[in-house]
């Protein structure tokens, strides 16, 4: 009999819940601090910060579809759409204002901070603690901002529970996983990917308990799929600091898969019919949408085909993590203070998927039993998720789940071993609450890294921004919306380039386009001659121009250079250049158009 062969049952989370009286109610009194500790770092943080034009770009999009617009009809949207939808709920809810995009987020971190503690308390109260104390300390307040990634990590949380609270083959259980597979697709597609290849890996393994009598061809090719898509895209995205902190590990456990995995044909086939039934489900009201809208060619195009041009097109931006480990270990053998704690932190951050993909392959191959695996199976390959972009921030988007996982791998070998990665992650929490959370992006990579913080900041004093943010990017905008007010009507256009979108919704001005992003929306040259068209017809009183932004493509600056004939240079500030319409030129120039 083989090793797997004599792995115990699957294990429920919760298994060990039971006990006495008293250590319910200690685990009860632990559980509400653990809520109330959230609770009190959202409130405090919840209004804090902001990424003005990611911001902008969830809210133009949200108030053009209160107004009426097609979704990726007369409208440009990049994601796929349900985050689009939750944001107009949120307007519709909560009011029109930047906040009120946060209202869901502050909702779902909460619930997060408790599916963590119930995951993790038949280890012990302090990892439970440790856990719920990550999820409120190390994903929303480190990154203030309604961007798809938390929903993404919400919805691959709920799956990590599932999987790991409900056999495979109970009825449902896979359904619903594809239901929610599905869902996180649909608001973050690469998040989904790495989430399905989580589930696809876990299935492959745990069902290896229940083998069919026929071969394993599916689910070996399937195994081999998954790992030649990791290491292409590993290849084309990343460099190989990031594919080795980020990207081995995922791969060796594929490969452990594809070694191990016994499920015949007919199982793999049963499998992926109930995780699509449910895909389907989750999907089905988009379509619908869509397909009633007659813009299901656009969806396409705006999102899937988008995001890959733009991904293989865009150039880097700020170092990469390989940088952040030399410059963290720098800091911490050379530096002290804030600089030493700063440098500890950033440096086990990128560190943490590695450690965990090494803990749990050596978990699988002495043979722990992959259904009590679930939550390490599928966060070392949502990890993944921060490689997108090598930013320091990015690393917020997978780093709680991770520490999850290695609080409950840590857990298993006793009380007092589990002390030591239930501190890590406490300090961890710490020092980001100190050091990061909140904080705006103006301090720049150095500054993040070294934990400057900057202690200059008030409330925004801008019109449908009820925000606290640093009191140079307050002043900056208030310049803006000054010459937006001075130069321009309440029914005029402006027009923003190559993406500033949050000028559009604070300076309630139309956007003549139907797209706020100019890189993803000047795809070609007929997309282009189809803005100039546009433009000519309805040119905006106001041009902001940035040129040293990461998405001034080369279209852009055609576009850019076209609209400098009827423009005359109004005013430079914070990067930008603003342009006033020159009334006299556009007449002139429209005199010699031909037809004119």
């Amino acid at each position: 009999m083989s090793r797997l062969d004599a792995a115990p049952a699957l294990v429920h989370p919760t298994a060990h819940l039971g006990g006495t009286g008293a250590a319910r109610l200690v685990r009860g009194s632990v559980f509400v601090v653990a809520m109330l500790v959230a609770f009190a770092v959202l409130l405090h943080f919840h209004d804090r910060f902001w990424s003005a034009p990611d911001e902008g770009a969830y809210a133009h999009v949200a108030e053009r579809l209160l107004a009426g617009e097609s979704l990726n009809g007369s409208v440009q949207a990049i994601h796929m759409g349900y985050v689009s939808f939750a944001n107009a709920l949120a307007f519709d809810v909560f009011g029109v204002d930047l906040l009120s995009l946060r209202y869901p987020l502050v909702a779902m971190t909460l619930i997060q901070c408790a599916l963590a503690f119930w995951l993790l308390a038949g280890r012990g109260v302090l990892p439970a603690f440790a856990g719920a104390a990550a999820m409120s300390s190390l994903t929303f307040v480190q990154f203030l901002n309604p961007t798809a990634q938390w929903y993404a990590l919400f919805f691959c949380l709920l799956i990590a529970a599932l999987l790991a609270a409900r056999p495979a083959e109970r009825r449902g259980t896979l359904e619903l996983a594809g239901f929610l597979l599905a869902v996180l697709f649909l608001f973050r597609p690469l998040s989904g990917v790495f989430a399905a290849m989580g589930v696809f890996a876990l299935l492959l393994l745990q069902e290896q308990r229940h083998p069919g009598q026929g071969q394993a061809r599916l689910a070996r090719g399937l195994a081999l799929v998954m790992l030649v898509g990791l290491v292409l895209y590993l290849r084309a995205m990343t460099d190989i600091a990031a594919a080795v902190l980020f990207g081995v590990a995922p791969a060796l456990l594929l490969g452990f898969t594809f070694m191990t995995t016994r499920l015949d044909d007919r199982c793999v086939l049963r499998i992926l019919l109930r995780l699509t039934l449910g895909g389907l489900l989750a999907a089905a009201p988009l379509l619908a949408y869509h397909f009633a809208e007659g813009s299901l060619g656009n969806w396409w195009r705006d999102t899937l085909a988008s995001i890959v041009s733009i991904a293989v097109s865009r150039p880097a931006g700020a170092p990469g993590f390989g940088a952040l480990v030399l410059r963290s270990a720098e800091q911490v053998l050379g530096g002290g203070g804030a600089a030493l704690l700063n440098g500890f932190f950033w440096l086990s951050l990128a560190l943490l998927p590695a450690a965990l993909g090494g803990l749990l392959l050596r978990a699988l191959w002495r043979g722990e039993p992959a259904g009590q695996a679930a939550l390490p199976i599928v966060a070392c390959f949502f990890a993944l998720v921060s490689v997108h972009s090598q930013e320091p921030l990015y690393l917020f988007f997978s780093a709680a789940l991770t520490l999850l996982a290695l609080l409950h791998l840590g857990a298993r070998a006793g009380r007092r071993r589990s002390l030591v990665p239930a501190v890590f992650c406490l300090t961890l929490a710490v020092i980001g609450l100190t050091y990061q959370a909140g904080q705006p992006l103006t301090r720049g990579w150095d500054g993040i890294i070294a934990g400057r913080t900057k202690t200059v900041v008030a409330p925004s004093g801008l019109p449908r921004a009820s925000l606290i943010v640093a009191a140079e990017e307050a002043a900056l905008y208030g310049l803006f919306l000054s010459l937006i007010e001075k130069h321009s009507e309440p029914e005029e256009a402006i027009l923003a380039l190559p993406v500033n979108p949050e000028l559009y919704f604070l300076g309630r001005r139309r956007n003549p386009l139907r797209f706020f992003n100019a890189a993803r929306g000047l795809q070609d040259a007929e997309d282009l001659r189809a803005a100039g068209s546009v433009l000519d017809e309805d040119p905006p009183r106001l041009v902001f121009y940035r040129p040293g932004d990461t998405y001034n493509t080369p279209a852009v600056r055609r576009l850019m250079a076209e609209l400098r004939q009827n423009y005359r240079l109004l005013e430079t500030a914070g990067g930008f250049e603003i342009y006033l319409l020159d009334d006299e030129a556009a007449v002139s120039r429209g005199a010699r158009e031909p037809g004119a």
